[in-house]
């Protein structure tokens, strides 16, 4: 081969450029980052605890809850109106107010939740659950949110209710308590409508903004596009709290929230900014909700939610340009997370995982909706981002990537029982996510027009060793994410040892390429420094792609 081969060329300069990059990361002279969904290096074990509902009708499942009694009970809401229960596989109806539910494309019994204290006796909360659902207007119902101007399409109401003090497989529809009734504009789409308690005690709402309505998202003086945060418990319950009183009278305000000094917005509001953020949670370890905020055309994205924050909708759709100028001086906070509708079309919010599978500790799992015609209309899919530092800090949302979840044998068979397919998606529609006493996650949705319910009960890394970044290679992009973390966090760490240093270099080097060689075949090294690491890693490429080239 003659040496002015045009692919011995070619190879040259691209070993040229690639060490001039390896060699500036290596220093860290530039950031590397590319958020998208890559293939995974988890697989993932489910169960079905329960194969389908028994025949009561519950149908698109929108919460799972459990009372935090070590029962084993758990409880699940209906679009339509109904919240059942499962009890070792047995089913049984909690509560039914189908009657007075507007169900619909974007509307219906949305949100449920228990109380903290829902199963201790000494608590104010003892059991009380809180619903979130939509209803038909009604001219004569008290309306705490109103929007001037727009017209009314239909009521979403907050309730507090109780279950039965003789029998407390039941609620007692009685102990009804509204806290508050929002007017919706427009259309009944883009309500949220997601219920969650954080470890601050507090309630977490999230509302939406219907079309035509968008720019009230941006503004402090009603609910539309925020996440609220209250204490739901009767203000005369609370006699001791320095928390203000709402307007009607039936909840109280936290004092810490962000807007609750500003006589221009409404207290209630947390952060703002948001679409359509149908599924949330608060994290119980740091805190910090995270939702899925559904996008109109163009993107998908997850955020996590400070205070006083804004996420930036209408102006802008995950981090693209979507409607309108800001003011100047505007701060937005990025999505942590973002995909393409090339990818899909709806985000169903997730959990932080704090359960007993290892692979799993930390890790926010989400879900795309999936369904739909044309491009969307796909099985639903699985996702995970690592949110975390290894010191427990929020990473910025240029360290993290999506990642899809792969299913093992035993998985694909139960799949197949109902949905034969090729693939290796979910074949389900998957309305929620929710997490039991454990500290498991459960997975809810629609597979052949019944109800579906998935367990993660194991997870696999297949990833050899020094395949850093999760795509099952051992290449330079593994190198990219070991110089990032060297000397500061384990998301370098091939041998297993809680942080990242010369000898997860050395694991990486032998196995570039291979993705063979065990951890037990490499000796214990002293750090190098990283910049010296970065020259020899360069040259051994170099002198890879020269053998390739000849």
């Amino acid at each position: 081969m003659s040496l002015s081969d045009p692919c011995i060329v070619e190879s040259r300069i691209n070993s040229i450029a690639l060490a001039s990059l390896l060699l500036a990361f290596c220093c860290g002279l530039i950031p590397a980052h590319a958020q998208n969904i890559t293939p995974a290096n988890l697989e993932l074990t489910l169960t079905r605890p329960v194969w389908h509902s028994t025949g009561q009708g519950l149908r698109i499942p929108t919460n799972f809850d459990t009372p935090n009694d070590g029962s084993g009970k758990f409880y699940v809401t209906g679009l339509a109106g109904r919240i059942d229960q499962f009890d070792n596989g047995a089913e049984s109806t909690f509560l039914d107010i189908s009657s007075e539910v507007l169900a619909g494309s974007g509307s219906g019994l949305l949100g449920f939740v228990f109380h903290p204290g829902y199963s201790d006796s000494s608590s104010l909360g003892y059991r009380k659950f809180y619903t979130f659902h939509s209803s038909p207007v009604n001219p004569s119902a008290s309306v705490t949110f109103s929007v001037p101007g727009f017209t009314t399409a239909h009521h979403n109401v907050v309730t507090e209710w109780q279950a039965s003090e003789s029998n407390p497989n039941l609620a007692d529809i009685s102990t009804r308590r509204e806290i508050y009734r929002e007017a919706h504009p427009n259309e009944n789409i883009h309500n949220g409508g997601a219920l969650d308690f954080g470890p601050d005690g507090y309630l977490y709402v999230t509302t939406g903004v219907a079309p035509g309505t968008f720019s009230l998202a941006q503004e402090l003086d009603n609910i539309n596009g925020k996440l609220l945060r209250i204490d739901p418990l009767a203000p005369s319950l609370t006699s001791g709290s320095l928390d203000p009183i709402s307007s009607n009278g039936q909840y109280r305000i936290p004092a810490s929230n962000p807007f609750v000094s500003d006589p221009t917005a409404l207290g209630e509001i947390f952060a703002y900014g948001l679409r359509n953020p149908y599924k949330m949670s608060v994290d119980p370890v740091s805190g910090i909700p995270f939702l899925g905020d559904v996008g109109q055309g163009a993107r998908e994205e997850v955020d996590a939610i400070f205070p006083g924050a804004n996420y930036g909708w209408p102006y802008r759709e995950g981090t693209l340009p979507y409607s309108g100028t800001p003011p100047v001086g505007s701060v937005f906070t990025d999505p942590i997370a973002e995909y393409s509708h090339a990818d899909g079309r709806s985000v169903t919010g997730g959990h932080i995982y704090h359960g007993s599978i290892p692979e799993l500790q930390g890790k926010y799992i989400f879900a795309e909706f999936s369904f739909g015609t044309g491009p969307f209309n796909k099985p639903g899919r699985l996702f995970w981002i690592d949110p975390f530092d290894g010191d427990g800090n929020l990473k910025d949302s240029s360290e993290i990537e999506i990642k899809e979840f792969r299913f093992s044998e035993s998985t694909q068979a139960i799949f197949d029982l109902y949905s034969p397919k090729d693939g290796d998606n979910i074949d389900i529609t998957i309305y929620s996510l929710g997490v039991d006493d454990d500290g498991e996650i459960y997975i809810l949705g629609e597979e052949a027009n019944r109800l579906t319910f998935y367990k993660i009960v194991d997870a696999v890394n297949l990833s050899p060793p020094g395949d850093f970044d999760g795509d099952l290679d051992v290449d330079g992009d593994d190198l990219v994410q070991w110089q990032g973390g060297y000397g500061i966090n384990a998301s370098g760490d091939a041998d297993g040892d809680g942080d990242t240093d010369g000898r997860d270099f050395l694991i990486w080097q032998r196995n570039f390429g291979t993705g063979v060689a065990p951890l037990d075949a490499v000796t214990a090294v002293p750090e190098p420094n990283t910049c010296l690491l970065g020259l020899g890693v360069v040259g051994a490429l170099a002198s890879l792609r020269r053998r390739r080239a000849s």
